[in-house]
């Protein structure tokens, strides 16, 4: 079967124009994820993190001899639960 060029273009406007509306459409059914509420304990614990942060470094910002970003959280997950008391 043989389309004339009219009969293509036709068609071909056709079809775009059933892709915008597609496309419109679901612009409009996106919703954004709703976020999740950040807990008791994920505020403390940031609260933990800056003080501990500031106890096991030096002034320049370095760690102090023997800490860590380990010790760090460790201390600071030790910090949460004294605080959480």
């Amino acid at each position: 079967m043989m389309l004339t060029f009219d009969e293509y273009m036709d068609l071909k406007k056709l079809l775009d124009s059933s892709k915008e509306s597609e496309g419109a459409r679901l612009e409009e059914d996106l919703i954004k994820p709703k976020k999740r509420k950040s807990t008791i304990y994920q505020k403390t614990l940031s609260k933990a993190m800056q003080q501990a942060n500031q106890l096991q470094r030096k002034k320049n910002g370095s760690y102090k001899k023997g800490k860590s970003a380990r010790t760090v959280l460790k201390a600071a997950h030790k910090l949460a639960r004294k605080m959480m008391k």
